[in-house]
């Protein structure tokens, strides 16, 4: 069996690199097997995605493709309408291909059948994927309401609203992707209805919850703190795996033993690489937090300027301070 590996912006064949440009190795599993890593035959598989429409219009086309797309493409650090865009030129042609007759697509196949879908056809779409997200809120209202009932605090009152508020506005921008994907004025006209219905439904939902803006916390400095990436490290830093691990992070530090002296390492890995990959240059430390604690479970905002003045200090992020305008 043959197989290659297509990597958008890998600078050239067999690159083992962290970054180049838009291309991020964590995305590429292939360079971190041994097996391909070691041996140069094998790494000269993995090849930049320009290769892609050469071999596609060749038909030479191995028994396995890994294409992945850039760190733009991925929607890692572009809106969702750019990867939707990406499958919709990439797609077509391939499923077009004589070789794909006996093949098969493993990827995000279904956004191409949503834009490729017939008027008479998108409705059954929107339906179901309206039905899900209503779903999906009825539980994070009753994930609240429980929030409350075990906690009348202050801050139980301020996640509660926070955490329903993003929740609603998670939904919202995954239906208004599948607007973007539909491509019929219809389709579009049915999904603002939709939408709008949501905004409505998101204050009918507040309202139901005991809690008032008098409850709200009061801000602290991490609610005008924002950490921003230094974008020569791009890759995921991980205090357990290898690069950008704990020998990494050790040797950076100078100490050993340093994740015993923040609380969020207790957590697990997810938790901090979710809070890292939150990152954007304009979230607050404080905004992180609710993100992260909304996925996971309710954590103190001062676990997470721990955290962020620790990755500071290694140089992974710099700190700066949002000043507000008056």
């Amino acid at each position: 069996r043959t197989w290659k590996a297509y990597a958008e912006g890998l600078p050239s064949i067999g690159f083992t690199g962290a970054t180049s440009g838009r291309y991020a190795k964590k995305h590429e599993p292939f360079v971190y097997f041994r097996d391909v890593a070691s041996r140069p035959a094998r790494l000269r598989r993995v090849v930049p995605y320009t290769r892609w429409s050469r071999d596609l219009r060749g038909r030479r086309l191995p028994a396995f493709s890994l294409v992945v797309p850039n760190l733009c493409n991925d929607m890692h650090d572009c809106p969702v309408s750019t990867g939707d865009a990406w499958l919709k030129r990439f797609l077509p042609p391939l499923l077009a291909s004589p070789q794909m007759r006996r093949g098969a697509v493993i990827a995000a196949a279904s956004a191409f059948a949503i834009a490729s879908a017939t008027a008479a056809e998108l409705p059954a779409f929107v339906d179901n994927a309206v039905a899900k997200a209503k779903t999906r809120l009825a539980q994070s209202e009753l994930r609240v309401h429980s929030m409350l009932r075990a906690s009348g605090s202050a801050q139980s009152g301020y996640d509660a609203l926070q955490f329903l508020h993003l929740d609603y506005a998670r939904e919202a921008e995954a239906l208004q992707s599948l607007s973007d994907l539909v491509g019929t004025n219809a389709g579009r006209g049915e999904l603002a209805k939709v939408l709008a219905t949501l905004r409505e439904e998101e204050k009918i939902a507040e309202q139901r919850l005991p809690v008032s803006p008098r409850d709200i916390v009061a801000s602290t400095n991490a609610g005008r703190e924002v950490p921003e990436r230094d974008m020569a490290i791009r890759g995921p830093v991980n205090f357990y795996r290898p690069e950008y691990g704990r020998w990494w992070l050790t040797d950076k530090s100078g100490h050993e033993g340093f994740d015993s002296k923040i609380p969020l390492a207790r957590r697990g890995h997810y938790v901090m690489y979710e809070a890292l990959n939150f990152v954007n240059g304009k979230r607050t430390v404080s905004e992180i937090r609710d993100l992260v604690s909304d996925e996971f479970e309710p954590i103190p905002v001062e676990e997470f300027s721990n955290y962020f003045e620790f990755l500071a200090s290694v140089g992974v992020v710099k700190m700066k301070v949002e000043v507000h305008s008056r």
